[in-house]
């Protein structure tokens, strides 16, 4: 089945042992469910309503029939394949070669909308780092006290964009 999210907002996670880790937050117009509605390929991840949500199911065989009679909307799924890998590609590498600090700054700077971080505790942080909270938390308080963010309830407000971008560089 493919999901085809029109309202709210939905978190896409995988859990590994006790720990949950976030994929993806996803915000409309988006779709989810791809590799199960496209092929015999399987990868197993929850998505759960983050607020009042509304979700339309396509079944495969519905989408298969739509992509045979319809070769744009092919192609449109194809340029949607290819971003989505490049993005995950990107966030692969990032991982790979970047410590804490930089890998929470790139995080906060991609998070944010006018300078602000809305919405995200620092459970959320540590599970799109695949990290423990007390980690984001100690990260947190050495990016306050470097006077680069101001942290209130689930808002963080960056103070020094050029600062926190520099950061996210090292």
């Amino acid at each position: 089945m493919l999901f085809v999210l029109e309202t709210g907002a939905v978190r896409i996670s995988r859990t590994y042992g006790e720990r949950k880790v976030t994929i993806a937050v996803l915000r409309p117009p988006e779709i989810f469910g791809v590799i199960g509605c496209f092929g015999p390929a399987k990868y197993s991840s929850s998505a759960e309503a983050m607020e009042f949500s509304r979700v339309r199911i396509i079944p495969r065989e519905s989408m298969q029939a739509l992509l045979e009679s319809a070769p744009q909307v092919t192609l449109k799924l194809l340029d949607l394949m290819s971003q989505r890998c490049t993005y995950f590609v990107h966030t692969m590498e990032t991982l790979a070669r970047k410590g804490l600090i930089p890998r929470l700054a790139t995080l906060l700077l991609e998070k944010a909308d006018n300078g602000v971080v809305a919405g995200l505790t620092h459970k959320h942080l540590a599970d799109y780092l695949g990290l423990h909270r007390e980690s984001i938390t100690a990260t947190l308080g050495e990016l306050r006290r470097a006077g680069i963010i101001t942290i209130k309830r689930k808002t963080i407000q960056i103070l020094h964009s050029e600062r926190l971008e520099r950061a996210a560089q090292e």
